[in-house]
This record gives structure tokens, C-alpha cells and sequence, in this order.
């Protein structure tokens, strides 16, 4: 995820335990190396390219450079990788038509 958009990790931890809910194993990582202090909350964030050789599945929570970050680890590779558009412009998301609804810049994350 992109901590300054997923704002309190609210889509991140959403979106991690309905996963968990439904047996998935989660792991939460960062393609960014400066991760700061913090920038995280409460949640226990890995890199994300020592975690990539067990991943079947990437869902990443950002912009474009997000997903770019995210996605130049897996080309070329069978990876999955899930878009939840949360940048600025999201011009990748909108060429794809994946948009979800947003409010504030905040994806929306609907419950269960």
C-alpha cells in the first residue's frame, strides 16, 4: 500500500481481513524503500521483493507509481496483480476501467 493514500491503512486493513476471513494467508509489504517510521500504523509491513517468490496474488492500494513499483516485480512472471485505484489521477486504472467509487481520495472498501 501507499500510506499516503490509503489514509489510517483503513482500505489495506479492510481489504486484509476479508481475505484472512476467507483463508487467505496475508502478508503486507511495501515496494517503496524509504519507508518511514510509522507510515504504516499498526501494521507489520515487509519488503516486498523477498516476498514475492511465495505470492499468488498482489493487491496493491496506490496511484500509477504504486502499481508501477508493484508490477515491475512481477513481469514476466504468473502473478496476479489486484488494482485498488487510489492516487491521484489513476490514469493506468481509468485506461483499464477498474475504477472503484472514491470519496475524498479514499477508496472505498465495502464491508461485508
Amino acid at each position: 500500500p501507499n500510506p499516503s493514500r490509503d489514509s489510517g491503512m483503513r482500505a489495506t486493513k479492510a481489504v486484509e481481513r476479508i481475505l484472512q476471513e476467507d483463508g487467505f494467508r496475508t502478508v503486507i509489504c511495501s515496494p517503496f524503500r524509504d519507508q518511514k517510521e510509522g507510515a504504516f500504523g499498526d501494521l507489520p509491513v515487509q519488503p516486498l521483493l523477498p516476498e514475492l517468490k511465495d505470492a499468488d496474488l498482489l493487491i496493491t492500494f496506490g496511484g500509477d507509481g504504486t502499481v508501477n513499483e508493484v508490477a515491475r516485480g512481477i513481469v514476466g512472471t504468473e502473478k496476479v496483480l489486484g488494482i485498488i485505484p487510489c492516487g491521484s489521477g489513476d490514469g493506468l486504472a481509468h485506461a483499464a476501467g477498474i475504477l472503484i467509487g472514491q470519496h475524498d481520495g479514499n477508496p472505498l472498501v465495502h464491508e461485508r
